[in-house]
């Protein structure tokens, strides 16, 4: 029972400007108040091509914009919506580190790309002859995984025309991070 609240995108410093998110508290109030089983998260996005996650001051902005949310605003949990996402993206996990300390008690969840074996894009890029960019290996869900509380992976556009091998593609998507989780 989540409600996910866009309250962005993120500016290249790092930080939301205020004006995209006048009435959230007010918001949050009569929410919470009329739904309290029901937990609001902060979506939190942007380009990775327009915030440099690799530079530390940006991260820390984008960790005071979270904190300043949960804490004065009144959300109850922040998502990291940053897309796309390559594999190995170390910018990305140490945002999600360097959030955990600040936030450690807040629920985090993080929007990704989806899971793909590495040997399957090395094999597809190869006989492309195309740069793979845009998917997570099993590496990369075990680094996040335990960094936050919800793993969000985005299928919504991967180009299979066919109703029923989307269906298949979304199920094994279930499947293996469900394992990774577990494990």
């Amino acid at each position: 029972h989540y409600l996910y609240l866009h309250t962005g995108p993120f500016e290249s410093d790092g930080t939301i400007p205020e004006a995209l998110y006048p009435e959230a508290t007010n918001f949050l109030n009569y929410f919470h108040e009329n739904f309290p089983n029901i937990q609001s998260y902060a979506w939190l996005g942007q380009l990775r091509s327009q915030v440099d996650i690799d530079d530390e001051q940006v991260r820390g902005e984008m960790i005071a914009t979270a904190q300043k949310l949960v804490e004065e605003v009144g959300f109850d949990g922040i998502q990291y919506n940053i897309e796309p996402l390559r594999s190995g993206d170390e910018g990305f996990l140490n945002l999600l580190r360097e959030t955990r300390l600040t936030l450690p008690e807040t629920p985090i969840s993080i929007a990704t790309d989806e899971w793909q074996p590495k040997s399957l894009s090395n094999l597809v890029a190869k006989y492309f002859e195309i740069e793979v960019i845009s998917y997570w290996a099993t590496e990369d869900f075990k680094e996040a995984m335990p960094l936050v509380d919800q793993v969000v992976i985005m299928g919504y556009d991967i180009g299979l025309s066919s109703e029923d091998w989307y269906h298949w593609f979304l199920e094994q998507q279930v499947v293996y991070a469900t394992k990774m989780a577990q494990e």
